[in-house]
């Protein structure tokens, strides 16, 4: 409150520009904490002089203008108000400010910009002027939009401003890396990224710290502590962000930066290759043994009944097969919501994509009476291992071509795997024994995925490659001709 502006020094015009510029300042301090409501600030200037001040903190609580009239007092009586939005007229979680300004004999109002919430959109205005209040409007109005930015598109369009969307899933996997990367590119030179999280524990909350330091130049996000497990991490694009010690006072949070700065506690931290982000650390799930043993005998005593003889030896591929084709399966719905985005319209499409691939494989073999299933077999391990190199060394580019790249080669072991399976499958009889096989196979998948818990979701793909060079090896042993010696003489 030592800002003043002197008539005598200084024109009415740049008294209103100082006083308006101290306002957008206070608004600013409302970062991060006001949402869904705008970021407000208001001062209250009397003979030149701030006689109160104030910003909108939270949600809920006083608006700007009642910040600044209590702290006024008897001064509010004849001052001028400058504040960087609307006043407003409605009566919502809180009364309307404009009859707090007239109750307290305000004398002029001086404001930035109107408000885009349709529920004041100018009535605050009229409202004023109609108890005598002289209203300004159009200072630094371009400064006060780019604060209200987000406020506008929420009020208006019922949507956040957004530069990243993310999703965590209820096993704790989340894309991390690369898209922190590209969402520090993707900020404005005075941009923010801010990341906020339920920390259960230190070893998590040290873990968040090290994936912001690296995605900034081993510059450490500010990390603040709100209250019940909640940690919010926040830097620039730049990564010289600082926090008002008297913003942290007055919101009784706690700065922790230092404390995960300076933690020793043993963490891995998560890629898009190990994605688990609520573990600290890379831990083998010995703890799934026993559910997992309970799945598999439950599968044989459901399984069995479908067995109308007993398994053959050219059925144990179609083991192998089934084990493969789910791992195949994971892997590309996995990279496919890597590349394409997280979403469930993004899932559906594809589980649908690989449905039709299986679809238009056996088709392949249904309508072209194709048998040979040596080729196959080689092209799903060509693609597969293509897979794990490519994936290996950072993936195709993120464009348009890259991301059809992507899908293809993703899909090409799905349609190739359907043709292994249909042109063996039609040189079977007994088709229920024959299918309880590659179900069983596919429950022993399901349970190979657990291996990405330590060694990665690219580990899947030599999981795979072996079962289907396993497959290969048993279906031509099998169909290898018997040598019959020669009779002796």
């Amino acid at each position: 409150m030592n800002a003043s502006a002197s008539s005598s020094t200084v024109s009415p015009a740049a008294a209103d520009a100082v006083f308006m510029g101290r306002a957008l300042e206070l608004a600013a301090g409302g970062v991060a904490l006001t949402s869904p409501n705008p970021m407000v600030g208001a001062v209250l200037v009397r003979k030149g002089k701030i006689v109160g001040e104030g910003f909108h903190l939270y949600d809920g609580v006083r608006h700007a203008e009642i910040v600044a009239l209590e702290e006024a007092g008897d001064a509010a009586r004849g001052a001028t108000l400058y504040i960087n939005l609307e006043p407003c007229c409605h009566k919502g979680r809180t009364g309307p400010c404009t009859n707090a300004l007239i109750l307290a004999d305000v004398k002029r109002v001086v404001v930035a910009m109107k408000d885009p919430n349709p529920a004041v959109a100018g009535r605050g205005f009229k409202h004023l002027r109609a108890a005598g209040i002289e209203v300004s409007t159009g200072l630094r109005e371009a400064e006060a939009r780019r604060l209200a930015e987000s406020f506008a598109k929420w009020i208006v369009n019922r949507q956040p401003l957004v530069t990243l969307k993310s999703a965590l899933t209820l096993d704790g996997q989340l894309v991390l890396p690369h898209t922190r990367g590209r969402a520090r590119s993707r900020l404005k030179d005075n941009g923010v990224l801010s990341l906020s999280f339920a920390v259960i524990n230190d070893a998590l909350g040290t873990k968040i710290y090290r994936m912001m330091q690296e995605a900034f130049d081993g510059k450490g996000p500010i990390c603040i502590y709100a209250g019940d497990g909640s940690v919010i991490y926040v830097q620039s694009k730049k990564g010289d962000l600082t926090v008002p010690a008297k913003l942290l006072a007055d919101s009784e949070f706690e700065d922790r930066s230092a404390f995960y700065h300076g933690s020793t506690i043993p963490i891995d931290v998560s890629t898009d290759d190990w994605p688990f982000f609520y573990m600290p650390h890379r831990v083998y799930p010995v703890s799934y043994l026993p559910m997992l043993g309970l799945v598999v005998f439950l599968s044989l005593l459901l399984y069995q009944r479908f067995f109308s003889e007993k398994p053959r030896g050219s059925h144990v591929p179609f083991f192998f097969l089934g084990a493969g084709f789910m791992l195949v399966e994971t892997k590309a719905i996995t990279e496919l919501g890597l590349t394409f985005g997280n979403t469930w319209r993004v899932i559906a499409i594809a589980i649908a994509g690989i449905l039709t691939m299986s679809y238009l494989s056996n088709s392949f073999v249904q309508r072209l009476r194709f048998r040979n299933s040596f080729w196959p077999h080689l092209l799903v391990l060509a693609s597969l291992l293509a897979g794990w190199w490519i994936a290996k060394t950072g993936g195709l580019p993120s464009t348009s071509l890259g991301r059809l790249g992507t899908a293809f080669l993703l899909t090409c072991p799905v349609f190739f795997s359907g043709i292994v399976f249909s042109s063996l499958l039609v040189k079977e009889t007994n088709i229920s024994s024959v299918m309880a096989v590659n179900l069983l196979g596919a429950m022993f998948g399901g349970i190979l995925e657990y291996n990405s818990m330590y060694f990665g979701f690219h580990f899947l793909y030599l999981l795979a490659v072996g079962l289907y060079a396993t497959s290969f090896v048993l279906t031509f042993v099998q169909r290898a001709p018997a040598v019959i010696p020669a009779p002796s003489e």
